[in-house]
């Protein structure tokens, strides 16, 4: 009589039979007095609970926020009177163009390196109001690693933008051959820029690594200051066109060609994507 048993060879095996009166050892013969039982888990509930529910829990997101918290304290001890220059310029109390004429390396390393601090902290406010929209959850791969590149991805995205500004004025200046039009343009948006994200770092300090209804309501007002001050950089770039009896027109195409362009074309990027 053949048996219903078959191994991976195909070779045919003989009944299985029951011996009678076998031990059957268990657990403390095997493993000792002192094992213990433990359940294990599937691996997706193990994965799930790796995986962080907010960006803002990233480690990717707590070292943009450290980076800024460590420049901040930086530009302030080594930069004051740069710093100082920036907001009396802002006041109207020293003209721009003096200061762009006279402008020392000091004070070009300090524009340089409040640069990547403003880049820094508008990648972690973009995260950080990002957090309200589940958008790791959209994530083809859920993974704790993807959402830290989720996050670096955000700054990429902001330094991106920012080398595209330089890049089209550098372009545009050599080729009408009127560099020193955008050069000096470039440095009254770098003194904007500084200004503006040393207003706004301390409401990002507050609701960088915190929740509850309070810090959105902070939130919220960081947002509106924040498009305020954008506001203003628009009307600053007004003004210096104006100044220099430029046309309305090409005023209106830099917008679209320099600031607009670059971050609509990411918005459309993540619609696409189903991301926001």
């Amino acid at each position: 009589m053949e048996s219903l048993y078959v191994t991976d060879c195909d070779c045919f095996l003989s009944p299985i039979q029951v011996v009678e009166r076998a031990y059957v050892p268990t657990e403390v013969d095997i493993f000792g007095a002192s094992s213990v039982v433990i359940e294990s888990q599937p691996i997706e509930m193990s994965l799930n609970r790796l995986v962080p529910v907010k960006m803002t829990e990233s480690f990717a997101y707590h070292g943009i926020v450290l980076a800024v918290f460590v420049l901040l304290a930086y530009l302030i001890h080594s930069y004051r009177s740069s710093l100082a220059i920036v907001f009396k310029v802002q006041a109207g109390r020293l003209s721009e163009g003096k200061v762009f004429d006279e402008q020392s390396l000091f004070f070009k390393k300090f524009l340089i390196r409040s640069r990547l601090f403003c880049m820094l902290l508008i990648s972690g406010l973009l995260i950080r109001i990002g957090s309200w929209l589940p958008i790791e959850s959209r994530l083809p791969n859920p993974m704790p690693q993807m959402v830290d590149l989720l996050c670096l991805g955000v700054v990429a995205m902001v330094l991106t933008v920012s080398f595209y500004r330089w890049s089209v004025m550098k372009i545009v200046g050599k080729i009408i051959r009127n560099e020193s039009f955008f050069s000096m343009l470039r440095f009254s948006n770098n003194i904007v820029s500084s200004f503006s994200c040393f207003v706004l770092v301390p409401f990002f300090l507050i609701v960088m690594l915190s929740e509850g209804k309070m810090i959105d309501n902070i939130l919220y007002v960081t947002i509106i200051l924040f498009a305020g001050l954008y506001i203003l950089y628009l009307t600053k770039s007004y003004r210096f066109f104006a100044a220099r009896n430029v046309s309305i027109l090409q005023w209106i195409l830099y917008l679209c060609t320099v600031e607009f362009f670059p971050i609509s074309f990411f918005i459309l990027v993540f619609m696409r994507d189903k991301l926001i």
